[in-house]
């Protein structure tokens, strides 16, 4: 509760900021959009995490089963690219957000 996560404003495809005001019982969330506006039970499917959370140079991530890379491009639409190595060759992946692990 009280993280600042992103919601799917009305599942119209528009993400917008805000905060989780209550973690439901039955799986879903309730959540208060930055100008105070509330949402109730959302499903975990409209929430994520801010976009702004990985940004491109100086983003540390965890990517596919614990591998650590470096966000170099953002690809727009919550996907970044990430560069890490893999059996001492540098390897290159592009992923959502939901598939990585912001570490710093």
């Amino acid at each position: 509760m009280g993280d600042a996560v992103e919601v799917n404003w009305l599942n119209a495809g528009r993400y917008y900021p805000g905060k989780i005001t209550r973690v439901c019982g039955d799986g879903t969330y309730d959540f208060a959009y930055t100008d105070g506006t509330p949402e109730t039970a959302l499903p975990l499917a409209r929430i994520r995490r801010p976009a702004q959370c990985a940004r491109e140079g100086d983003t540390t991530v965890e990517v596919n089963g614990g591998f650590v890379g470096k966000v170099t491009r953002d690809c727009r639409d919550d996907v970044y690219e990430v560069v890490y190595t893999y059996m001492n060759e540098k390897t290159t992946t592009t992923k959502p957000i939901t598939e990585l692990r912001v570490l710093r």
